[in-house]
């Protein structure tokens, strides 16, 4: 299943009014996906896994990247964090090294959305993580006047 992602951007005129752009984020673990249906389903932006942790290149993201672009769809690319390391030397070293994996593989360009870090937490880092995620769902910064947040 794919998960859904929700931009909600001010709307001209109100700072109150708003409008929604629905979108997705897919991976490998989609597969095939067909595309001119995301786009017919009235999808307008998708969120495509490049790369995770320092080693690993997603083998659908270039696909994916192309054929979403093709159908008129906003691309940007995400990273999946696995930060590893024993001490904050260690973890800054090893965030670097992912931050360049994933900047060499995901190839942004002007029109591409910024780019999202996703990341998964373990034991009480986890439990702070669920509890903090309605304010911080998304690790890139917004263009101005925008906030996302999670579909649920």
């Amino acid at each position: 299943m794919l998960a859904a992602i929700v931009v909600m951007a001010a709307g001209p005129g109100s700072a109150s009014a708003r409008s929604y752009r629905p979108g997705i984020d897919v991976s490998n673990h989609q597969g095939r996906i067909a595309w001119s249906r995301v786009a017919r389903d009235g999808e307008q932006f998708v969120f495509a896994k490049a790369t995770e942790g320092v080693t690993y290149d997603d083998p659908t993201y270039r696909r994916n990247k192309r054929a979403a672009s093709k159908h008129r769809l906003k691309v940007g690319a995400y990273h999946y964090a696995r930060p590893g390391g024993g001490g904050p030397r260690a973890r800054r070293a090893d965030a670097r090294s992912e931050a360049k994996h994933f900047l060499s593989e995901a190839n942004l360009h002007g029109g591409n959305l910024l780019p999202v870090l996703a990341a998964a937490a373990q034991g009480p880092a986890r439990r702070r993580a669920r509890r903090a995620a309605p304010q911080a769902t998304a690790l890139a910064k917004s263009p101005p006047g925008t906030r996302r947040r999670a579909a649920t």
